[in-house]
């Protein structure tokens, strides 16, 4: 069944957003993912097994982001089937740093530095950087680089605290799921622990850092060298090792 749910400027904004990364992703970056998560464990409730294909292909017939569209006036979101939701876990938080940031700026409040969930933004209006660390995905409370930034965004993505391991089948697979396979990523030898990203929006950063997470090496520095204003630190594992590799205008 079709529904059409008015929505807010803000909402029309992040989905705005949220279809362009979607886009640019070749699909990774989805919003409908949601029902997958809850499959897999990852929310609300504990499960010890993996959830069988026939479940997996079942919930896919909800998640895809062309069973969305929007509307401009008025702002309306359109939805192709009513079990279609949408989780914007992965981008909502840094637009809320996004609006805090504009809102201190307006009261005058020029040097700041706002912070939720991880997702930062810093406005300086001195000569004066403010320092981050990046966290190291081995050691909670230790940071494995730490970056100056000044008027610019940054937000990070780690698969190294959330994962599960499934009793039916040992495997251990983290929070990071493809929305196309249905199926969460291993922890595997090559895949990126890590990626953080800086822009001078805090929206971008945050959409980004979650879809490098579903990229390889190569194809994820690719797509950061192909936006303008924007670069990545990614940590992977390789030989039982975190290795490291930034974009090329990341210094």
């Amino acid at each position: 069944k079709n529904i059409q749910v008015p929505i807010s400027d803000h909402f029309h904004h992040v989905m705005e957003k949220s279809f362009y990364y979607h886009d640019i992703s070749d699909g990774m970056f989805d919003v409908t993912i949601g029902p997958l998560y809850k499959l897999w464990g990852f929310q609300g409730r504990e499960i010890i097994n993996e959830p069988s294909k026939r479940k997996i292909n079942k919930t896919l017939k909800f998640i895809g982001m062309d069973q969305l569209s929007l509307l401009g006036d008025p702002k309306t979101l359109d939805k192709k089937n009513t079990n279609v939701t949408i989780d914007l876990n992965a981008i909502a938080k840094g637009y809320a740093v996004d609006i805090i940031s504009e809102y201190l700026k307006k009261e005058g409040y020029l040097e700041h530095f706002v912070e939720i969930g991880g997702e930062i933004k810093i406005q300086s209006n001195s000569n004066e950087d403010w320092g981050v660390g990046i966290q190291n995905p081995n050691q909670i409370g230790e940071s494995i680089q730490e970056i100056y930034l000044s008027n610019k965004s940054i937000a990070t993505s780690g698969n190294y605290f959330n994962y599960i391991e499934y009793l039916d089948t040992g495997s251990i697979k983290t929070h990071i799921i493809n929305p196309l396979t249905g199926y969460p990523l291993e922890v595997k030898e090559g895949m990126i622990s890590s990626a953080s990203v800086i822009a001078d929006d805090c929206i971008d950063a945050d959409a980004l850092a979650t879809t490098l997470m579903l990229f390889d090496i190569d194809n994820g520095i690719k797509l950061i060298e192909s936006l303008d204003g924007v670069e990545a630190y990614i940590i992977y594992l390789k030989d039982e090792n975190l290795q490291h590799i930034e974009s090329s205008g990341f210094k």
